[in-house]
């Protein structure tokens, strides 16, 4: 029995891929039933949507090279009807030509977390072993394949870990059943990679002050903090807490008046959350050493020289430095021996 099928993918000339509409060129065909009959016989080859239009000779498919199956989704059997040319006599007729629409796969949307280049190569290994199932998401008989966003094939499955830095790759779903001459039934989407810079927080030099008025508070100079932090970067956010996690104002108010206390920046980029880098920065706030010395005291010239000692320190932890009227440090100790007469002078620092 004579019969040819053909297969075209859904199109979307419609609107829609899922309609199991699409065009058919059968025009081959004709030659085919020609040479079915003796040679120089003349025909009448009428193809027809349906059995009652091709006994009735009416509603003939006028363009046989695009004929689209409205009416008739997904399958069709076009009625192909052979008359005599000379007197008309029907000489076949049936149902000889079966459609084929084939449904287009789904390439579903896959999306994956943006992330941090920790080690600064602008590359980031990421996992890719839910890119695959979630594209096809239950579609048997699928050919995934990869490409970079140079067109450069990919393997498939990807990598696992997939080393890449920020680029956007295609991802295209092949029906391995496909029969269309023109090319298998396919979908595509795309998948992006994004990699983002990690911030550097640059370490803020220590801020040491003496409490000259014994109360604890400073008033600190914070003007050049941010500058130092991001030494250039952009693209950041600069955000501080205390040593309680307290939020603090960004950028720190200036002056900042504070205690002794530890404090932590945070440089983030203002892309990825996840995207950021901390540095501790220090306010210390040094108490004014205290104690007592006796003011004046009496040395003999012909006798050893005599101690003189720092009385009731506030801390114990003081450097000290004795100097004479010429400024030369005669003891770097709490105590020192004197014997010569003069005024002499003790620091002590904290």
């Amino acid at each position: 029995t004579f019969t040819r099928d053909f297969y075209e993918c859904d199109d979307d000339i419609a609107g829609t891929i899922t309609d199991g509409i699409s065009s058919f060129d059968f025009s081959t065909v004709t030659t085919e039933i020609e040479a079915l009959f003796p040679v120089g016989q003349q025909l009448v080859i009428t193809y027809y949507r349906n059995l009652a239009d091709a006994l009735s000779e009416k509603n003939s498919i006028t363009d046989i090279t695009d004929y689209r199956n409205v009416g008739y989704p997904n399958t069709q059997n076009i009625y192909i009807r052979v008359d005599s040319l000379l007197d008309n006599d029907c000489l076949g007729l049936g149902a000889h030509i079966n459609l084929y629409v084939e449904p287009i796969p789904i390439a579903n949307p896959v999306t994956i977390a943006r992330q941090c280049d920790d080690d600064f190569d602008g590359l980031y290994p990421f996992d890719t072993s839910q890119i695959e199932q979630t594209v096809l998401n239950g579609q048997t008989g699928m050919i995934v394949s990869y490409t970079d966003e140079l067109g450069n094939p990919l393997s498939s499955p990807l990598p696992n870990p997939f080393l890449t830095a920020s680029q956007t790759i295609s991802i295209n779903v092949t029906d391995s059943n496909s029969k269309d001459k023109n090319g298998a039934c396919s979908a595509a989407t795309t998948l992006e990679f994004i990699v983002d810079k990690k911030p550097i927080a640059n370490p803020v030099t220590d801020f040491i002050t003496c409490d000259d008025d014994l109360d604890g508070v400073i008033e600190f100079d914070t003007s050049n903090i941010e500058q130092t932090l991001l030494n250039g970067q952009t693209g950041m956010v600069v955000s501080y807490v205390d040593a309680l996690g307290t939020a603090l104002s960004s950028p720190l108010p200036n002056p900042f008046t504070s205690r002794a206390q530890t404090i932590t920046a945070k440089v983030e980029n203002v892309l990825n959350g996840n995207c950021f880098a901390e540095t501790p920065i220090n306010f210390i706030v040094r108490p004014k050493p205290q104690f007592e010395l006796d003011s004046d005291g009496v040395v003999c010239l012909n006798l050893p020289p005599v101690e003189f000692s720092i009385q009731n320190p506030n801390e114990a932890n003081y450097t000290y430095s004795w100097t004479n009227e010429q400024g030369q440090e005669i003891s770097n100790l709490p105590t020192a021996g004197i014997n010569k007469d003069g005024i002499y002078t003790v620091v002590a620092t904290s």
